[in-house]
């Protein structure tokens, strides 16, 4: 009925959208009373009532793939913990990871990767040690959509590339082919807008998929399809979200319906159908409340709050959009930690040896075959001089050798292409590195972004007490993000420049602490030193303390003020001893005062160097750190 009120709309707009609002405000209304079952949820219903009397995994790896492909992903997640104890007992290792693989798809869509790394690594590692050649083209698919999920496009990218160039990719089932087309095509959608490209790998994923009537991944081609014709503006986008939509609901798939429906309100957004944009988005939300579809409200409150500004709402825009801010930022916490950035390195880094020690076995085999041809050749050559066959014999021996070389040559090409396939891959992981403290400090700018407009917003509520509490905040997230900035600005990525770290670290915190009175001078002596990430971390943090308690409370009638910094590294014992000093030329203050928080950090951060401080503030504030390094 969905498809025949959009094919009235083009006719009657406004009588296809209310129309539309109608039939979802039933449909929902259905669901919520729960007066008749849709297919979907009977069949769910089945499979969870033979699963109470059964204890076969094969059952639950069932319910676990039904309940997430028609997304109760929740239902899904209880499910696998329910299976635990019968994992444990499983004798099936087919069945043990493929509920490993399963259960990492789950986490990809929950937004819990390190987890999902996990598991598909280790059915990977499985697969392939067992040439389970299906089975390892489906669970690279899925690491191929956990790259996509998680921003890693680059990463993402490489997998499809092995799976296609691969000698037995033709081997795989069509489902398999379908599925890696058309991530690659959501790929290089979302990485670089090549719409021509998008659609033309798109068909060829429906190609495979219409042949054999699979429909989760006819569904998944449809929407690309659309996605890309939306970009463009072309009315026929229409047409496949449509289509689309008729596969998800055919199979009870909640969260790609939903897709569906917004995919075709951002297509009216995009040709000015506010008011019909509106009403698309809001049966879209209405559908997905029920259920927890990850990455899902954030992104159509963003598309509602778009078309309420257009259409002079703006007070609720505004509200809808700091919703969305507010989930997506928590997304992209999760997508884009560092740990999982140095996870996946490894991840990376496991696979590329697991490729290149099955190399090595097929060219050991084939050195070993070559030894056995000889051998047997030898024999056979002296048969033949035996039997005066001499001729024949030689030519047949020379034909052998001639052949047995050019496949050790081949060989040895495809060894020599590993290995510089692996060091390409090594030098992508650098790459990979240095784009994760880009990353983090792109982020730690964000946030102090986000508590500077909060603290202007706020600043006729606040009291001096909480601005300056603010401001000591920002300092602490300006000593962090300096770090990530120094070694994303440096070629050694795992060490930091004292004397640069220090300059560009007090140049911020003095402009965060505000001006005072008398030009404030920084004197800063620092050969250059090289010091480990952690320990910069920690006397950056140290300094900041040190700094933000100068700028509060040590200038108060100074006419020079003056800041004085200090970082040696002299060799004792075959070890490094770091000397870090500090004084300002400030009144002092009596050490009987009740430590403060940024004492308590600054003793914290020593303790963690392992290292012994002092502090003097009689006339004038200094202090020392001294500590070793491994």
């Amino acid at each position: 009925m969905f498809f025949s009120i959009s094919n009235r709309s083009k006719k009657y707009p406004l009588l296809g959208v209310c129309l539309f609002v109608l039939v979802s405000t039933i449909s929902l209304n259905a669901k919520v009373g729960k007066a008749r079952l849709t297919k979907a949820e009977a069949r769910q219903r089945l499979i969870l009532q033979d699963l109470r009397r059964s204890k076969d995994l094969a059952a639950f790896n069932e319910a676990i793939a039904y309940a997430s492909q028609i997304g109760q992903y929740a239902v899904a997640d209880s499910l696998a913990d329910r299976a635990r104890p019968i994992l444990k007992r499983s004798n099936d290792s087919l069945l043990y990871y493929e509920h490993l693989r399963l259960k990492g798809r789950l986490y990809t869509i929950l937004n819990r990767y390190p987890k999902a790394l996990d598991l598909f690594g280790k059915s990977l590692r499985y697969y392939q040690n067992n040439e389970l050649w299906e089975q390892e083209g489906e669970v690279l698919v899925n690491i191929i959509e956990f790259y996509r999920s998680s921003g890693m496009y680059s990463e993402a990218r490489s997998e499809v590339r092995y799976l296609t160039k691969h000698p037995d990719f033709e081997k795989l089932s069509p489902r398999v082919k379908a599925m890696v087309f058309h991530r690659f095509a959501a790929i290089i959608n979302e990485r670089t807008k090549d719409l021509d490209s998008t659609i033309l790998i798109s068909n060829l994923s429906l190609a495979y998929s219409e042949s054999d009537s699979i429909l989760a991944e006819m569904g998944t081609s449809y929407l690309e399809l659309g996605y890309a014709y939306s970009q463009k503006k072309e009315s026929r986008a229409i047409y496949y979200f449509e289509q689309a939509y008729k596969v998800f609901e055919e199979q009870g798939r909640v969260h790609y319906m939903c897709n569906a429906i917004m995919h075709i309100a951002s297509y009216l957004l995009r040709v000015s159908a506010n008011e019909q944009a509106l009403t698309y988005l809001d049966s879209a939300i209405a559908m997905a409340s029920p259920y927890n579809l990850p990455g899902f409200l954030n992104v159509a409150y963003e598309k509602k709050a778009k078309v309420l500004a257009r259409l002079g709402e703006f007070e609720e825009a505004y509200e809808l959009r700091d919703s969305a801010a507010l989930l997506h930022t928590n997304d992209v916490q999760v997508r884009f930690s560092d740990n999982l950035a140095i996870q996946s390195r490894r991840f990376q880094t496991q696979i590329a040896e697991s490729r290149q020690k099955a190399l090595e076995s097929e060219r050991l085999q084939i050195a070993e075959e070559n030894r056995r041809n000889r051998l047997i050749q030898q024999v056979f050559i002296a048969s033949l001089v035996l039997l005066l066959i001499i001729i024949g014999g030689l030519y047949f021996f020379f034909t052998r050798i001639k052949r047995n070389n050019e496949h050790l040559e081949e060989s040895e090409r495809a060894l020599f292409g590993a290995n510089q396939e692996l060091l390409n891959t090594l030098e992508e992981k650098d790459g990979l590195i240095e784009e994760v403290h880009h990353r983090v400090k792109n982020n730690l700018q964000l946030i102090t972004s986000l508590i500077r407009v909060q603290q202007f917003q706020q600043r006729d509520n606040m009291s001096p007490q909480s601005q300056q509490m603010v401001d000591d905040i920002l300092s602490r997230v300006t000593a962090m993000a300096v770090v990530h900035e120094r070694l994303y600005a440096q070629q050694h990525i795992s060490k930091l420049r004292a004397k640069e770290y220090f300059t560009e670290l007090l140049g911020e915190l003095q402009t965060i602490g505000g001006q005072l009175n008398h030009p404030l001078k920084i004197n800063i002596e620092a050969r250059d030193e090289q010091l480990e990430v952690s320990h910069g971390i920690a006397l950056g943090m140290i300094c900041s303390e040190l700094v933000s308690n100068s700028l509060k409370y040590a200038f108060g009638g100074v006419a020079k003020p003056q800041i004085d910094v200090s970082i040696q590294k002299i060799v004792e014992g075959g070890r490094y001893k770091v000397l870090f000093t500090y004084r300002d030329n400030g009144k002092g203050f009596k050490q009987d005062v009740k430590m403060g928080m940024g004492n308590r950090l600054i003793t914290l951060f020593s303790r963690q160097l392992e290292g012994k401080h002092i502090l003097n503030s009689d006339d004038q504030f200094y202090f020392s750190l001294e500590y070793r390094e491994e």
